[in-house]
């Protein structure tokens, strides 16, 4: 390709097939060795998760678990374990991701939510025409808001206005700043709903059969850092909903 090189069609199919069986080779070498990176554990999660639940609960985990060291890659790209030097992630969606291993942790039904000072000294709003008079915060685009709208009887109202972004952690930052009304959930937004920086508006929820899931390859389980970050996502999670 002029002065550069581009593999066959070919030559891509074995490229996809080889990095797969070398991480497989590698993986299996780590834990002949002991595991050379046996005391870090790398997991690749969602940067609105990641800041608003994960890292208001990892001083407990750090406390019982001294002996391995955490790295976060907060992204919203899905891992690839194959290819990358990811350990676990967290991953919200529906699930089951075929051939790896899959927790569910917390559910995730989102609700419209807004701030005290946006919303002012006026009665909160409790009607779809309500909501939409005000700004509406988006992410990415408005498929949520129509499924928000629809659910909550209001499936012509229109939803495309207002505030995108291209992340939930920001989606939630516009909210708490006063911007407008966002869609969110318990496990985002529990911390701001609890101490009063945001109000939920409404009690019709969408999506509930999405979640937030802890995913691994399936040799990982037998891994102790792995097996010990699971076990403590599991006992953070199980208080968390009061099991």
């Amino acid at each position: 390709m002029g002065r550069g090189v581009q593999a066959s069609a070919a030559g891509a199919d074995l490229e996809a097939a080889l990095t797969d069986a070398f991480g497989r080779i590698e993986r299996a070498v780590e834990r002949a060795r002991g595991g050379d990176r046996a005391g870090i554990l790398t997991v690749s999660v969602e940067p609105s998760f990641a800041a608003r639940w994960l890292v208001l609960r990892l001083g407990r985990f750090r406390a019982a678990h001294p002996e391995i060291d955490l790295r976060f890659a907060a992204t919203t790209a899905v891992a690839d374990f194959t290819r990358e030097d990811v350990d676990a992630a967290i991953r919200h969606g529906r699930g089951p991701w075929p051939g790896l291993a899959a927790v569910r942790l917390l559910p995730a039904p989102m609700f419209p939510v807004g701030s005290p000072e946006l919303l002012g000294q006026a009665a909160l709003p409790t009607t779809p025409a309500e909501l939409a008079h005000l700004t509406l915060i988006h992410e990415d685009d408005d498929r949520e808001w129509r499924e928000w709208l629809a659910a909550a009887g209001a499936p012509a109202m229109a939803a495309d206005g207002g505030l995108r972004f291209d992340d939930g952690n920001l989606v939630l930052a516009a909210a708490l700043a006063g911007q407008g009304v966002a869609l969110t959930d318990d496990a985002v937004a529990g911390e701001a709903l609890a101490d009063g920086r945001l109000v939920r508006l409404s009690e019709v929820a969408i999506a509930t059969d999405k979640a937030y899931w802890l995913v691994h390859p399936p040799e990982s389980a037998q891994r102790p850092k792995v097996a010990a970050f699971r076990a403590w996502l599991l006992a953070e999670t199980e208080n968390q909903l009061g099991r």
